[in-house]
């Protein structure tokens, strides 16, 4: 029982408005995963939590991934054709907190060359997860960007010593 009402509470929290102000539409990536119009890659980690679990919407699914050759956790979102972003959110996984994203940089080409956002939760001014699982974060980009690639590199968890990083939804935001 305790399932179904945290999954009935997740899903009317599902997207809170980046802004008090500002209504975001999610683009549906598990739809566009299934049509091959979107790759995702980034490290594995775990068996049965790939970079793909990201865009299926279900609380049951993450990636739980390793490090990066950079030393960086990566995640990228590679599109057929340019979509249009206006924000992104993140939600926090089902279990240890000392796995979650604490800080990262979003990029919009492949490279690094195009920073579009970074967060820095660090600063003890951003607050990030809490102890809340299945919470989700918004950010609202001060310039939309029009781009084929998103890129979410994660700097630092919760947690340095914990080997795996994890995040249960990315959504991008038109």
């Amino acid at each position: 029982m305790a399932r179904i009402e945290n999954q009935i509470q997740a899903h009317e929290n599902r997207l809170a408005p980046a802004e008090e102000d500002a209504v975001l539409i999610p683009y549906n990536l598990e739809d566009a995963l299934n049509n091959m119009v979107l790759k995702v890659d980034g490290n594995p980690g775990y068996p049965g939590e790939a970079p793909q679990n990201t865009c299926l919407s279900l609380l049951d699914a993450k990636w739980c991934g390793k490090k990066c050759e950079d030393e960086d956790f990566c995640l990228v979102y590679r599109f057929s054709t340019p979509i249009i972003i206006r924000g992104y959110g993140i939600r926090s996984a089902n279990d240890c907190p000392n796995r979650d994203p604490l800080v990262w940089s979003v990029f919009a080409e492949e490279g690094g060359e195009k920073l579009i956002h970074q967060v820095d939760g660090t600063d003890g001014e951003t607050e990030l997860w809490g102890d809340d699982r299945f919470k989700m974060v918004t950010f609202r980009l001060e310039n939309p960007v029009e781009t084929d690639y998103f890129e979410l590199k994660i700097h630092k968890k919760q947690e340095s010593e914990e080997e795996h990083c994890q995040i249960n939804e990315v959504v991008l935001l038109q």
